[in-house]
């Protein structure tokens, strides 16, 4: 409904699916690939790429960004520039976009490091 298009799932007799999405719009029609697409082959975080993500959350130590949907990140206070930075919020505000890169993953936590 949010893309004015109708969209039928079917699965086939190998066990594979067929999506079929009809409109009488191009956009609209893109708009509904676009979101099919990422239901079906969700993006995934890759260490070593920039990003660029919102700001989510402040904390003395650093600041959560957001990778992907659904996905964020940590940039720590000594990470976040050549220069030292006593408050973060001296910095940045929640919701600025920044663009960043994925140094890796904490092995404690799991949690990706920006």
């Amino acid at each position: 409904k949010d893309t004015n298009t109708t969209i039928t799932i079917e699965e086939l007799e190998t066990g594979e699916g067929r999506v079929q999405i009809m409109s009488n719009n191009g956009d609209d029609m893109k708009a509904a690939i676009s979101r099919v697409r990422m239901i079906a082959f969700p993006p995934t975080v890759e260490e070593g790429m920039e990003y660029e993500g919102k700001v989510k959350a402040i904390k003395d130590f650093g600041v959560f960004v957001e990778i992907l949907p659904g996905t964020d990140g940590l940039i720590h206070i000594s990470e976040f520039s050549w220069e030292k930075v006593a408050k973060m919020e001296d910095v940045t505000k929640e919701g600025d976009v920044l663009k960043f890169k994925v140094v890796g993953k904490d092995p404690k936590t799991k949690k990706w490091k920006l």
